[in-house]
């Protein structure tokens, strides 16, 4: 059954350095998130407004795709990859912003935030037991959470997402299902103090 659409509100990125000046002439080449991935194209002036307008089309697609199939793996998958909360931003040597549009990682939330581990529980209780010989029923459990914005602090576990399934493509539908319930489409909640102050602990990755 499809979900009502929740609204979408993006968190501001830098597009510093957009106006043709100092660097644009050398030809050098830039990703872009695209309906079909990510391509490489020589970068014009105005290109990293057209980035930033890029990444936004893309989780509206996404996020739309998600909803009207919401116990769908592949929806789920990429919902779960794309998501907001789970943006966040490569370090660099120049003198780029952190929030620089160049610098954002847009798709890559199942590495970055979200823990898939297998494990064998007892089937009566759902848990890992002391008794081995117990532990019969195999379980795909995740754990996950938002990924700060810069400055940036690494990611959270958000324990009042944690859950599991029989499968991993039923693990990442309830997954993702979780981020859509607590979340949204955005990074709003989830970056909200009253949110993040009492039912959240950073987890800061090494």
């Amino acid at each position: 059954m499809a979900l009502p659409h929740k609204e979408i509100v993006f968190p501001e990125l830098a597009v510093t350095g957009d106006d043709g000046a100092d660097g644009w002439e050398d030809g050098r080449w830039q990703d872009i998130a695209g309906s079909g991935g990510m391509s490489r194209y020589r970068r014009q002036p105005g290109d990293h407004a057209a980035h930033v307008a890029a990444i936004q089309a893309e989780w509206h697609r996404v996020a739309a795709e998600y909803e009207a199939n919401p116990d769908g793996f592949y929806e789920s998958y990429y919902y779960l990859d794309g998501h907001p909360a789970f943006w966040h931003f490569r370090e660099g040597g120049d003198e780029r912003p952190a929030t620089h549009v160049t610098r954002l990682e847009p798709g890559d939330g199942l590495r970055a935030c979200v823990y898939i581990m297998v494990v064998r529980v007892c089937p009566a209780t759902e848990r890992i037991e002391d008794d081995e010989q117990q532990n019969t029923a195999t379980r795909v459990w995740f754990e996950l959470g938002k990924h700060s914005w810069p400055p940036d602090d690494g990611t959270w576990h958000d324990w009042l997402l944690d859950g599991g399934a029989q499968t991993y493509e039923g693990a990442i539908i309830k997954a993702a299902r979780a981020v859509w319930e607590a979340y949204g489409n955005d990074r709003r909640i989830a970056d909200s103090e009253e949110y993040g102050s009492e039912e959240t602990l950073p987890v800061v990755q090494a």
